[in-house]
């Protein structure tokens, strides 16, 4: 059997009602307090108009020492734009700052990219000497005399390949005599790595004959460049040594005749009698 509530009894139950709408007002006059991610995000923002007062948009560089951090931050927000996961109240706010979400960000390299473009710049050129000493631009990407050379070759043919060289950057490059062609395939790259370990070689023993004189590479002082010069030897009396590089050789006085031996001293051999004796 149920017992009989008090009237005091219901007002105590329906007090709560009560207090949970107060607190609604309260709370609906009061400010919410903001999350962390809302006051960062807030901060980047402010970032970014800073910036475009200073270089007149928003197209912060990524592969920048002093904007890197605020460019990830704006290409994160135009990731999400394009995933539908900023919110509105975001994208109006950007909008409104001059942030653009949609096609090609105009860049201009010589007023944001001032590190970046000096080593580009600093590529090209090193490029144009491979080109005045070898005769080709195709820089293999283990260059082993300079391997940031080879790689920056290969990572910019990528991008051409792949459409992400604006124009200006392209003509700039071909003026240089940089080689956009598909790279060479593994068997014709073997090949090719092979030859340019030969002109190594043969710019190391030109170097060795400026300094000395002669080819007369000892062993003791370069046991690579003596050895190399032997296999040539050999292989041009196996008539395994090409015509191109047979005339090379001979061009800058090389010999191919085998060294001759000097004969012991008769003072240091030991004569039949003396051991006999």
């Amino acid at each position: 059997m149920k017992s009989a509530r008090s009237d005091d009894e219901s007002e105590l139950m329906e007090a709560p009602a009560d207090i949970n709408e107060a607190e609604a007002k309260i709370a609906s006059s009061t400010p919410r307090k903001r999350h962390k991610f809302e006051v960062w995000w807030d901060e980047k923002l402010k970032e970014l108009k800073e910036y475009k007062s200073l270089h007149g948009d928003c197209s912060v560089p990524i592969m920048s020492e002093q904007y890197g951090k605020l460019g990830k931050w704006c290409e994160n927000q135009r990731f999400s734009f394009n995933k539908g996961k900023l919110a509105q109240d975001r994208i109006d706010r950007l909008r409104e700052a001059g942030f653009v979400f949609e096609g090609n960000i105009p860049r201009s390299p010589e007023k944001r990219f001032p590190s970046y473009d000096k080593l580009r710049m600093s590529h090209i050129d090193e490029l144009k000497e491979f080109i005045q000493e070898f005769g080709h631009a195709n820089v293999p990407p283990t260059y082993s005399i300079n391997p940031q050379l080879g790689k920056w070759v290969e990572n910019t043919r990528g991008k051409h390949n792949r459409g992400e060289l604006p124009d200006d950057r392209v003509n700039e490059l071909a003026e240089a005599g940089f080689n956009f062609e598909t790279p060479l395939t593994p068997d014709k790259y073997h090949s090719y790595a092979y030859d340019h370990r030969w002109d190594e070689r043969f710019k190391e023993l030109m170097d060795y004959k400026n300094e000395h004189g002669d080819f007369k590479v000892r062993p003791s002082h370069n046991y690579a460049l003596n050895k190399w010069i032997e296999n040539q030897k050999q292989s041009y009396r196996k008539g395994r040594l090409s015509e191109e590089r047979t005339a090379r050789l001979e061009g800058v006085g090389f010999s191919f005749a085998k060294a001759v031996k000097q004969p012991k001293s008769s003072e240091n051999v030991t004569q039949p009698d003396e051991i006999a004796g």
